[in-house]
């Protein structure tokens, strides 16, 4: 229904008297390791660069790759140098092994 533009909420969407908003989205980055820094220093760099203003970024999944505190803290630690606020989706690769049995078991 709405891809045929015959949803029934299709007109009061095109209807927003809100505020335009920029954003930036990022996913399955896969952070390894120290290694990784200067790559994602650049990325981040260039994400910060952005001609138009941003309010926030999404990371959508995978910022690690097997989900240790580290790799999540540096992706975190990284990220924050945006200076705007982050909202995080986690995906498979961000939980260890003992985080899906505890959460298993509960």
């Amino acid at each position: 229904m709405l891809a045929s533009a015959i949803w029934p909420g299709a007109l009061a969407a095109d209807d927003s008297t809100g505020e335009n908003f920029g954003f930036l989205v990022v996913n399955d980055l896969h952070f390894f390791d120290s290694k990784c820094v200067p790559f994602f220093e650049k990325v981040i760099s260039s994400m910060a660069a952005t001609k138009e203003p941003m309010d926030f970024c999404i990371i959508d999944g995978d910022l690690s790759e097997s989900g240790s505190a580290e790799q999540i803290s540096a992706v975190r630690d990284l990220f924050k140098k945006l200076n705007m606020p982050l909202y995080t989706v986690l995906g498979n690769h961000d939980y260890t092994p003992r985080t899906i049995a505890r959460h298993m078991n509960n």
